[in-house]
């Protein structure tokens, strides 16, 4: 951050608060030995590549320098906070959630505008500020993010790299033996996890309950799966029904929202 003072490497200043910057405690803890390599901050999403990430993070490096951060944004399917409990409670690492009680429609409230496939502000205020604000007990030399693309998402991570320079990221996914999502799911089930809901409902991954902002253009005509959210199904139908508890996907939401502006 610009105009910030340096602080030695292994101690930051955050909230006003001293933090170890290697393990992320507070400092009053000691200096132990173990708190002398980088932790390693799996940022969680709630889906199967994330988890599968945050296992090939341990087995290089181990559970004592792996931490789980996931930033809810209040519009998860139900069945993510079971996946997350249990995935922790299988790993064996601290799990950490970040939430601030603000959904995705409160963002597009506030900034007038909704999340597309260029600008992404709910992603930005719910998922990258909070995340960045949590990665300041560190230095850029002592926690490193890691994050669950596979293969097929090299360009997102290259992108990730040059955005939080000179702070590390981590993709351990790219790396081989490379895995197929199918290939990851089955490895989450032979752990003794059952994988989140929406992936056997036709979802191609489990943020913001199956429909994500930037994929707009992909779901701009509605999710035409039955999610288990979409009560009534379709954001339309909700709009007719007057039902306004009841909740919709992202997809369908958008898919309203575009067929409405026309």
């Amino acid at each position: 951050r610009k105009g910030r003072m340096q602080t030695p490497v292994g101690y930051s200043e955050h909230d006003g608060d001293i933090y170890c910057g290697y393990c992320g405690r507070d400092k009053g803890h000691g200096h132990l030995p173990s708190c002398t390599q980088p932790t390693r901050v799996v940022l969680f999403s709630g889906g199967v590549a994330s988890y599968a990430a945050a296992k090939r993070t341990i087995e290089q490096h181990g559970k004592e320098h792996t931490q789980l951060l996931f930033c809810d944004t209040c519009c998860e399917d139900a069945d993510t906070y079971r996946f997350i409990q249990q995935a922790a409670g299988k790993l064996g690492v601290p799990l950490t959630i970040l939430k601030d009680g603000r959904d995705i429609w409160s963002v597009f409230r506030a900034r007038r505008f909704l999340g597309n496939t260029r600008v992404d502000p709910c992603s930005e205020e719910l998922k990258r500020w909070p995340t960045d604000k949590y990665m300041a007990r560190f230095t850029p030399k002592t926690g490193i993010r890691v994050v669950g693309f596979t293969w097929t998402e090299g360009h997102r991570y290259d992108r990730m790299c040059a955005r939080l320079a000179p702070w590390q990221v981590e993709a351990p996914l790219i790396a081989r033996p490379l895995l197929e999502k199918n290939e990851i799911i089955e490895m989450v089930k032979a752990d003794g996890i059952e994988p989140p809901r929406l992936y056997a409902l036709g979802a191609s991954h489990n943020n913001c309950g199956g429909g994500v902002s930037r994929r707009a253009k992909r779901i701009s005509r509605g999710c035409s799966r039955p999610y288990p959210m979409c009560t009534p199904h379709g954001n339309a139908k909700k709009k007719r029904s007057g039902n306004s508890s009841a909740r919709t996907c992202l997809s369908c939401a958008i898919a309203w929202a575009v067929r409405s502006s026309r």
